[in-house]
């Protein structure tokens, strides 16, 4: 066996190939327009399906079509559309986005520019969206271009050095020059995140076709960094190359999860850990945010704006974050007897997660959110950058860059929760549960306001006591990884018992969520993501303060609430109220308040009967809620 198993940060299925197998693996019987991926083993899996490929649409006579991810010519979906044939686009969201915006500007009197190679099937597919276009596969190739309105795009796999070359050229002689930086990064992050994995290892395994060009260029990547093997799947695994070793595993883009799973398997001892498993899941969400918004765009049917907010949302969605709720909500729904691929549902709960984060930042006057800059900042820079200041005396602003950012942020959390919905309501789960699961999302909303309306008529409580602060942080905090558990469960099939037993397993471990957090928030060892002490300039009556001022001298008390709720606190008068925090006996308590909590839930997840696995990961869950320090 291997000393140790890693994975690179990211590998495998890109997102664009990812569901175009995922739309083929639905059909019985079908015909792909050229192979659906770079795959033997996915086109052999598909072919036990009757699903096989062909060179041309004129080799089907009826049934199923299934254009695949790069997409194709408009022509031969017309040609697919005439002989009656039932067409199953799969075009990765990425291109169809590049084909939406060349319909639209050609409307418009634009010139399209591909950056791309001609000869390319995604390429081919992009022109034939044009009239004229002009395709450009070297930098050189701009000289002499000159237009007065021009459409920039590039083929989804171009380099952004090219990209930002072009569009440096052009910019000088096209007037009005309309750039879309349609390049997906998938393959630049893998190479990135194997390169850096290989530097690690003593042994590196790349796990993808033989056939497939990424997967090529991942090995070289990985060799010339350390020892290398290319296999296609854990046959090919011979037990002493990894005898004792720290080995590395990473995967071309056409390689699905399911054959990594197996090499993992055969590679390590037991069972993925919990840290794996919530790496896992963190890495599948993060891909199906990006699907999730790029197929939303690609419906071509949201103006330019609407888009670019939407690509903000997205950026926002991926600036970080653990993934812990959708994670949850899988593993509820797994350990209750869950089959399906359910991560789009599980989605909903991070986008329901990262609206309140955009409403929290307004109301906290956080300029940063895990060290990038807040919706509402975004949004000011950009209207700084176009406009002038404006100020005047009203009644809540006094700047109109600032009235107008946090108006249009507030709408994005809005529109960012509307969408969380979205992604339960067009399941293909069975409809009742569906509606139950929606049911659970609604009523979570109203419950995480109302604690956020008690956070904030507690800031100002002097005299705010232990039980107001654990109601509060039940509703605030513990209610959506409630909820996420119960629809996982929901979407199980599961009985209201066992739901119930889950559900007070997460209220107990996520209130000593919260107060670890509240702990972070005065702890500079801690990667909290926001200024130290932040909670205490914002006057926020966590457990910690609230048994410190009750254990407080008179004098210590003093001190705590002259630097509670004042902004414009010092670091020496923050670095004294922490002091006391601690010597006061408040922190400590606080401590062991949440590790009471911990094992209080350990109690009620006794009574859920869940499988081994999502036992386990649960379990865990809970350690990890009082002893992390991010």
């Amino acid at each position: 066996m291997a000393k140790q198993v890693i994975l690179a940060d990211t590998y495998g299925f890109c997102y664009g190939v990812k569901r175009a197998v995922d739309m083929a693996s639905e059909q019985k019987k079908a015909k792909t327009l050229g192979f659906i991926v770079h795959n033997k083993n996915v086109v052999n899996r598909l072919s036990k399906n009757n699903v096989k490929p062909v060179k041309d649409v004129s080799e089907v006579k009826s049934g199923v079509f299934i254009i695949n991810a790069h997409g194709t010519k408009i022509t031969t979906e017309n040609k697919a559309r005439k002989k009656g044939l039932t067409l199953i686009d799969t075009t990765c969201p990425f291109v169809k986005r590049i084909h939406n915006l060349v319909t639209r500007f050609e409307k418009e009197g634009y010139q399209t520019i591909i950056i791309g190679e001609p000869k390319h099937r995604e390429v081919e597919g992009i022109i034939s969206y044009a009239n004229n276009p002009i395709i450009i596969e070297r930098a050189e190739q701009t000289k002499g271009l000159k237009f007065k309105k021009a459409l920039l795009v590039a083929q989804s796999t171009q380099t952004k050095e090219l990209f930002d070359k072009v569009h440096s050229l052009l910019k000088k002689s096209v007037k009005n020059l309309k750039v879309f930086n349609t390049i997906c990064n998938a393959t630049i992050e893998r190479q990135s995140a194997a390169r850096k994995l290989a530097k690690k290892v003593d042994l590196m395994f790349v796990v993808g076709d033989p056939k497939s060009g990424n997967t090529k260029r991942l090995y070289e990547i990985c060799k010339e960094q350390t020892t290398t093997k290319k296999i296609q799947d854990a046959k090919d695994i011979k037990a002493e190359w990894h005898k004792d070793k720290i080995v590395g595993v990473t995967a071309g883009a056409s390689t699905p999860d399911w054959i990594i799973e197996e090499v993992l398997k055969k590679l390590k001892k037991g069972k993925d850990s919990f840290k794996e498993t919530l790496a896992k899941y963190k890495r599948l969400i993060e891909e199906d945010v990006q699907l999730f918004f790029n197929e939303k765009i690609a419906k071509g049917n949201l103006s330019i704006q609407m888009e670019n907010y939407y690509d903000l949302l997205q950026k926002f969605v991926l600036y970080g974050g653990k993934r812990l709720r959708p994670t949850a909500l899988v593993m509820a729904y797994k350990g209750f007897g869950g089959k399906k691929d359910i991560l789009r549902e599980a989605l909903s709960v991070e986008l329901f997660h990262n609206s309140t984060l955009i409403h929290d930042d307004i109301m906290d006057e956080d300029d940063e959110r895990r060290g990038k800059p807040t919706v509402y900042k975004i949004l000011k820079n950009e209207y700084l950058k176009k406009f002038k200041e404006v100020k005047y005396n009203g009644p809540l602003f006094n700047k109109e860059s600032t009235r107008l950012s946090v108006s249009n942020a507030i709408l994005m959390g809005n529109i960012l929760l509307t969408l969380g919905t979205d992604c339960l309501s067009h399941s293909k789960i069975d409809v009742k549960r569906i509606r139950k699961a929606l049911e659970v999302y609604q009523h979570a909303y109203l419950v995480v306001n109302d604690g956020q309306l008690m956070d904030n008529l507690l800031e100002k409580k002097i005299n705010a006591v232990e039980n107001e602060y654990v109601e509060m942080a039940e509703k605030k905090t513990s209610n959506l990884v409630m909820a996420a558990v119960e629809i996982g469960a929901v979407l199980a099939g599961a009985p209201t018992k066992k739901i119930n037993a889950l559900k007070n397993y997460a209220k107990d471990v996520t209130l000593a969520f919260q107060i670890q957090d509240d702990i972070m928030d005065i702890s500079p060892h801690m990667k909290k993501g926001h200024e130290l002490g932040s909670d205490i300039k914002q006057g926020k009556r966590t457990l910690l303060v609230i048994k410190a001022l009750e254990l407080a001298t008179k004098e210590e008390k003093k001190i705590i609430l002259k630097t509670l709720g004042n902004i414009k606190a010092s670091k020496k008068e923050l670095s004294k109220t922490i002091e006391l925090l601690y010597s006061t006996g408040g922190v400590q308590y606080a401590k062991e308040f949440a590790q009471k909590r911990i094992l209080r839930g350990k109690e009620w997840l006794k009574k859920t009967d869940l499988k081994k696995d999502s036992y386990k990961f649960f379990y865990d869950f809970a350690d990890f809620m009082v002893n992390r320090d991010i």
